[in-house]
């Protein structure tokens, strides 16, 4: 099936390994609702028991998913890797900001510059405190 399927590279794969955990810690959400709603642990009849089996094996397989998500995620340290790529994209931003207000086409004066400066200092302030 994979074949047929258009396949688009991953251009964040952070972010991605974000939906990822998301997906799992779900997952494992949803066995442990099914496990805390089992009736009876030490049911006689065959299909029951193979019902609380199944049950409880995909829970704990559920929390060994999780578990290893979450560790590579920390060994990955991807909260500081996610926070690099939004700085390198508000210091991308800046300078084209910059460049447009310095630019002969749109003509500011030094002091027009300045304040379009201190502005986007205030704007990206005010974003980010938020």
């Amino acid at each position: 099936m994979l074949g047929r399927e258009d396949l688009v590279p991953i251009a964040d794969p952070l972010h991605q390994l974000q939906l990822l955990a998301a997906e799992v810690l779900r997952i494992k959400d949803i066995f442990a609702d099914k496990v805390e709603r089992l009736i009876d642990w030490t049911t006689e009849d065959i299909s029951e028991k193979e019902e609380v089996r199944a049950v409880i094996l995909a829970y704990e397989r559920a929390l060994d998913r999780c578990d290893h998500v979450l560790h590579g995620m920390a060994r990955l340290d991807i909260d500081a890797r996610l926070a690099r790529v939004s700085e390198v994209q508000a210091a991308m931003l800046i300078r084209v900001v910059e460049a447009v207000l310095d630019s002969r086409e749109l003509g500011l004066d030094r002091e027009a510059r300045i304040l379009g400066r201190t502005i986007l200092a205030q704007e990206l302030a005010n974003v980010s405190s938020t």
